[in-house]
């Protein structure tokens, strides 16, 4: 638990901060980073286990961030990005990641059901043993992802066709 309140930090490093109970409004931050329910937020950050349901991440840039067991359930992350992001065994049912760009990133048994993907740019992730029934993935660009075990069950992949042919698909 930190106070930031009247900080400024806007020359401040901030690499692998792990946080939670933030409290105060800085008078800056460096860009691109925001408190977000308590959590600094921004590239590389350390949000493992980190409880965001509900919260709204939305334009975040959280490149590198581990997010890994973070509970995101029904979170807005749509137009973030978290290119290189480790998003495995992560909380997203019903999370809304439209536009969002993940490229790279670590999703691997995370819970997708019922998430939002549309549009977003997924190349390369690595979405095995991952759950993504009932998930919204009209227009997502999948091309190099890895499905290895993914659970796909009434997913809606309108319009994603030729990305899934560059795609790892294993069962």
């Amino acid at each position: 638990n930190a106070n930031v309140a009247r900080a400024n930090l806007s020359r401040t490093t901030l690499v692998s901060v792990r946080s939670g109970g933030v409290t105060g409004i800085p008078t800056a931050l460096p860009t691109p980073w925001v408190i977000v329910a308590g959590y600094l937020v921004g590239p590389r950050a350390d949000l493992s286990d980190a409880a965001l349901p509900g919260a709204d991440l939305s334009g975040t840039t959280m490149n590198g961030a581990d997010l890994s067991g973070a509970d995101l359930f029904g979170a807005n992350v749509s137009d973030a990005t978290l290119n290189s992001a480790n998003l495995s065994d992560t909380d997203m049912r019903r999370t809304d990641l439209t536009r969002s760009s993940a490229t790279g990133a670590n999703m691997s048994g995370a819970n997708l059901t019922r998430a939002d993907l549309r549009g977003g740019s997924f190349n390369g992730v690595d979405l095995s043993d991952a759950s993504l029934a009932y998930a919204d993935m009209r227009r997502a660009n999948l091309a190099g992802a890895s499905l290895t075990g993914a659970d796909l069950d009434f997913a809606d992949l309108t319009d994603v066709g030729e990305t899934l042919k560059a795609a790892d698909w294993v069962w």
